[in-house]
């Protein structure tokens, strides 16, 4: 009577069959993973050898041109842009709020902010565009103190107003480094009352410091306020130093033209937060969006 044989007497022979086999399954193992590591390496450094492109679809519909740049690096258009925009809201106050829609403009209650003087008022779409300054080292708090100081505070009653008007902004020269900038501004800032309808002109001219962040990106759970910093950040920079600019044409108070009239602010401010009056302000950064962009400055 033949026996089964269970597998348990194995001969020399044999185990070195299922070694070989074993050795040939796990070269051709190698070999897959190998050739697979290659495939893709292939295809990330023919993606690098790519073209940037050219043109981006918008979620409109609507097509816009695209230039490969630096991380950091902000055209002179875009700096020159972002530097009227915000100065002109920062130094002028109509004592209006913006609207929108043909509606009747609102008066500016002001934002209330603590200073030196005790509590004195700023203009709401100041307060706004006060996210254009950097938090750093306390910059902002510090300028929207002195801004609320010199505000006129008339202008929260119908009796004044204050405009900036820019006559030259220079071309950015570059800084200390590849995100620094800065821009040399001349300027007046109008100052009108009941008692002064004409108004008067006092030169303000000035060497605006820029520094490129990461641009602030909005999220599916963001506030009302995030939205309106990343609105204004938006160019991805901010001013982190504004100093006096010197110069032998520098001309003393002048009367200017009745004409001359305050530039209108943004819209963006009609919805802000910050025009409830009663909210006093230290403008000190506790937003996650200022945080994330500020964070590698």
């Amino acid at each position: 009577m033949r026996s089964l044989n269970l597998g348990t007497n194995r001969s020399p022979s044999s185990d070195k069959t299922t070694a070989g086999k074993v050795a040939i399954l796990l070269a051709f193992t190698n070999c897959g993973l190998a050739a697979g590591f290659l495939a893709l390496s292939i295809a990330y450094f023919g993606l690098l050898g790519k073209e940037p492109p050219a043109m981006v679809q918008l979620e409109s519909g609507r097509s816009i041109a695209m230039e490969p740049i630096d991380t950091y690096e902000r055209a002179p258009a875009v700096q020159q842009s972002f530097v009227r925009d915000t100065l002109t809201l920062l130094y002028s106050a109509s004592g209006k709020l913006p609207t929108t829609g043909g509606k009747p403009a609102a008066a500016d209650p002001g934002v209330n902010v603590a200073t030196s003087k005790g509590e004195m008022k700023m203009s709401t779409v100041a307060s706004l565009a006060g996210w254009g300054l950097t938090s750093k080292d306390n910059f902002r708090s510090e300028f929207l103190r002195n801004l609320a100081e010199v505000t006129p505070q008339e202008v929260f009653n119908g009796n004044a107003e204050v405009a900036l008007s820019i006559r030259h902004i220079s071309e950015p020269v570059a800084g200390k480094d590849s995100r620094s900038s800065k821009i040399i501004v001349l300027s007046e800032q109008i100052v009108r009352s009941s008692d002064n309808p004409i108004g008067v002109a006092v030169p303000k001219n000035m060497i605006i410091h820029l520094r490129a962040i990461t641009p602030p990106v909005v999220k599916t759970y963001s506030s009302d306020l995030e939205r309106q910093i990343a609105s204004v950040r938006q160019a991805a920079l901010v001013i982190e130093k504004i100093e006096p600019y010197q110069n032998e044409n520098e001309i003393e108070p002048v009367e200017v033209p009745a004409e001359t009239t305050a530039p209108s602010p943004s819209p963006s401010a009609e919805s802000s937060p910050a025009s409830d009056s009663s909210t006093s302000s230290t403008a000190a950064s506790t937003d996650p969006i200022v945080e994330e962009s500020e964070s590698s400055q």
